[in-house]
């Protein structure tokens, strides 16, 4: 006898949702065509598959054997599916990061690996290390930039980076900062501070470490983004923290004050990815360092 691979999948939704409507409303069908499909089930099989009680639809005796056998089924065709998707010829590379800091270094590795892979797709993340967790277990992972306490399943470092932030300013805005010291104390309280949220981690680094050495302050500015906290500092609404790769010495002064903490950061990849491109990536990453 052949049956509908669909039919057993309807069948299956329903014994899961332990409800016609609701399955029927999972899988995008309407609930009189899923009524259709499991009585086609059951005069196929020529028995009762299901029955209602207080609890809603739930399977006969019958029924509760055809259902664990489907999801043995359902289970082995999505083993092969990932074998068959592992073993294709992968045209696109995920690359997440926990933080922001590093897209410069990440632009350059990506050009260089573009012009050695044109058909190359590139899916750049930024997002927290829960959100990129779970799109490692869905395959959807290859490259990782993390904080090194933020845990990650199956990654494997490769280089460890270190970020040093400073406090920026305008040289056209406050030339009297230039070749002086000038305290943590100082700065915060007679300067206006432009600064990340404290969603951002790197900002409640610096809250920590400020409150370990006693020092209240109260930003002017505080914004969710870098490039918007840029733009304030660029326009001489006051001082800025960040790191030197998004200024220049030339327009910009990086305060000669108390060091802020330096954070340590990994690159690496996912070890469970059967991606060809990790290993061309990692190979331009260390002919680059």
């Amino acid at each position: 006898m052949d049956i509908n691979l669909n039919l057993l999948k309807y069948y299956y939704e329903v014994v899961k949702e332990r409800s016609i409507t609701k399955a029927a409303e999972k899988i995008f069908i309407t609930q009189p065509a899923m009524s259709r499909a499991i009585k086609e089930l059951e005069t196929q099989l020529n028995t009762i598959l299901l029955e209602r009680n207080k609890k809603g639809v739930v399977p006969t005796e019958e029924g509760l054997i055809l259902y664990n056998h489907i999801e043995s089924i359902l289970n082995e065709i999505d083993k092969t599916r990932n074998i068959i998707e592992n073993s294709a010829d992968i045209s696109d590379l995920y690359i997440g990061t926990t933080t922001s800091n590093f897209f410069n270094l990440l632009i350059d590795l990506l050009k260089e690996l573009n012009d050695n892979f044109i058909d190359l797709r590139v899916h750049l993340i930024f997002d927290n290390i829960y959100t990129l967790n779970d799109m490692r277990k869905s395959g959807k992972l290859d490259i990782l930039i993390k904080g090194k306490n933020e845990d990650m399943d199956n990654f494997t470092c490769f280089d460890n980076l270190e970020l040093r932030n400073y406090f920026i300013a305008s040289r056209h805005h406050f030339p009297e900062l230039a070749d002086k010291h000038i305290s943590l104390e100082e700065l915060l309280n007679n300067y206006p501070i432009v600064i990340m949220s404290n969603v951002s981690p790197g900002r409640r680094v610096i809250d920590e470490y400020l409150k370990e050495k006693n020092i209240k302050y109260k930003p002017t500015y505080e914004f969710n983004s870098y490039d918007l906290c840029k733009k304030l500092v660029v326009k001489g609404l006051g001082i800025g923290v960040d790191n030197t790769s998004n200024y220049n010495e030339k327009d910009y002064i990086f305060i000669d004050t108390d060091p802020l903490p330096t954070r340590y950061f990994q690159i690496g990849y996912i070890n469970t990815s059967k991606n060809k491109y990790i290993k061309k990536l990692i190979d331009i990453y260390n002919e680059n360092k």
